[in-house]
């Protein structure tokens, strides 16, 4: 690559600059959200991922690793690390493993497999710490939730402005899709892939049905941010013409509601945030995006159900079965793997299989308990908790859902690292959860509840919430 002096001029003052500045805010909450803002909007965009021998960089890498550090030196943060240590070592180990088979892969080396272990297993754990230790209690949780959708209703404006104007962002050239117009409409903006930005909604909408619906209402302001946003999301996620995503935010939107308490009240107000959200993305898709709804609605008619997903599913199974512990982390020993088969793809678009070729069946099924772990703790939260803790519990679990659901159609563990590392990070903050229920509450469950939570109430482990907080921005 080509050595452009004034680019890295800029990165060698502004970045040590901006880094010292980050680690000087005293709110861990903050610093979490000033990570989950670089990560959507900067990482990728601004900034691509680059590797140096054996380490890679990024923007979101170097936040994250700074507020990593501030949690080590704060005893109070740095107790709650430690969950799930016999998975994460296991999952970690087979991950390490297949950094050694992937480096016998023609042309690859060593060098690549570990930048990508580092990418999307070691910065895995990294992120899962991180939101096990960066809140306080269920107020700061459902802040960032709530950010959260606020963060998705400007993702999907910049995706609303992208494919109108066909404007692209700086590193994030994304995949041009000419099937209807020489306008590349199928442009995922600061998520690059639109399936991706796709999924990223079956995380989000949900999310903001919950926060909307829960045991504990948000703010006015809040309120008409999550229904603006949720409206904002819709609009874009029917333009992205994905279907795996769009049936996935269908169905977890659908679980998302059922899991709420049910009452008069609540339908009422799912109604009118219906027919708010609802009114608002007809007159958007109908009026200043007519031309694109018609692009959308005619790719799922003539696609249809109709995919080659279901037979590389197939044929990646058979490759198990000859190669039970996988073939490496990096693609390129699919692709070899896979050429037998007819199939020029460089992962199985299913992050279970994709899991499972690149670290190995043992490897999956310590993903797996990890997974499960964090679901059960969740749960017990949301049984457990106040009313608050419930509403933050349950944002979580169909957050989490979105991901492992949408997972089963696209290779969104490995196709970016936004997304899973978004992942882990709600995943480390739901097997955080329990320690916040009051502690009169026995559970058998709450294992790793450290002895200063029952001392020092403040935490979050009491009922120092105050329902007006909730919202507030």
């Amino acid at each position: 690559m080509e050595f452009d002096s004034t680019r890295w001029a800029v990165y060698l003052i502004a970045g040590p600059i901006g880094l010292a500045a980050f680690f000087l805010i005293g709110s861990l909450s903050k610093k979490l959200l000033v990570l989950i803002a670089a990560l959507i909007f900067l990482e990728g965009v601004l900034l691509s991922w680059r590797s140096f021998y054996f380490v890679g960089f990024s923007l979101s890498s170097a936040v994250s690793y700074v507020l990593l550090l501030t949690i080590m030196l704060m005893p109070d943060a740095r107790s709650r690390l430690l969950a799930f240590n016999g998975a994460w070592v296991a999952f970690l180990f087979f991950a390490l493993m297949g950094v050694l088979i992937g480096s016998f892969v023609s042309e690859v080396g060593v060098g690549a497999n570990l930048v990508l272990f580092q990418m999307f297993y070691l910065e895995g754990l990294f992120y899962f710490w991180i939101g096990r230790c960066a809140l306080r209690d269920s107020v700061e949780t459902h802040k960032i939730l709530t950010w959260l959708v606020l963060f998705g209703g400007v993702v999907s404006l910049l995706h609303l402005f992208s494919i109108t104007t066909g404007y692209r962002f700086y590193a994030a050239a994304g995949k041009e899709f000419n099937e209807y117009s020489n306008i590349a409409y199928r442009y995922g903006a600061v998520f690059s892939n639109p399936n991706t930005l796709a999924d990223f909604y079956s995380m989000a909408i949900p999310v903001g049905l919950v926060l909307c619906l829960g045991w504990v209402r948000p703010t006015r302001r809040a309120m008409a941010g999550i229904v603006g946003s949720l409206s904002l999301m819709g609009v874009s996620l029917l333009l992205t013409a994905s279907r795996g995503g769009l049936a996935a935010t269908v169905l977890v939107s659908a679980v998302a509601v059922l899991l709420l308490p049910i009452g008069l009240r609540r339908v009422l107000n799912l109604t009118v945030v219906s027919i708010i959200a609802g009114t608002f993305a007809m007159a958007l898709l109908f009026l200043v995006f007519p031309e694109f709804l018609e692009k959308s609605l005619a790719r799922f008619t003539d696609m249809g159900l109709q995919s080659e997903r279901y037979r590389t599913w197939m044929m990646t199974l058979r490759l198990l079965v000859t190669n039970p512990v996988g073939i490496g982390l990096h693609s390129s020993g699919y692709i070899q793997a896979m050429r037998q088969f007819g199939i020029d793809l460089a992962n199985p678009h299913n992050i279970y299989l994709s899991l499972a070729v690149n670290i190995g069946i043992p490897g999956l099924i310590a993903y797996l308990v990890i997974v499960v772990g964090c679901l059960r703790r969740i749960l017990l939260a949301r049984r457990f908790g106040d009313e608050m803790l419930r509403t933050a519990a349950t944002a979580i679990l169909v957050l989490l859902a979105g991901f492992l659901l949408s997972g089963f159609f696209e290779p969104i563990y490995r196709n970016g690292f936004k997304l899973q590392h978004l992942f882990w990070l709600f995943a480390g903050v739901g097997s955080f959860l329990p320690n916040w229920i009051e502690s009169s509450v026995p559970t058998e469950f709450d294992t790793d509840r450290p002895h200063w939570l029952d001392e020092e109430r403040d935490i979050g482990g009491g009922p120092s919430w105050q329902p007006e907080r909730i919202g507030s921005l």
